[in-house]
């Protein structure tokens, strides 16, 4: 996935210095709806650029939460190939 760069050049308290994970999740967030859990604060400093392209998904949900998340990577998938 391409992350508009506007979230790459973010920060917050939380992530000071801004990881593509990091800023990943966020734009999933705002404009899709979608949580999903950067990966990079699970590793050290010195390791967190191995995380960069990684995020977590939580699956313990409903059937119909689990649908409505179906839509809405369909919707990341219709807006990434445009």
């Amino acid at each position: 996935l391409k992350v508009p760069q506007k979230y790459l050049e973010e920060s917050t308290p939380a992530m000071p210095r801004m990881t593509r994970d990091w800023a990943c999740c966020r734009w999933l967030a705002i404009e899709h709806g979608i949580i999903a859990i950067p990966c990079s604060p699970f590793f050290s400093e010195q390791n967190r650029g191995m995380a960069k392209h990684y995020v977590r998904f939580a699956f313990c949900k409903t059937d119909d939460t689990l649908e409505e998340a179906a839509r809405a990577f369909a919707a990341v998938a219709e807006s990434a190939e445009s």
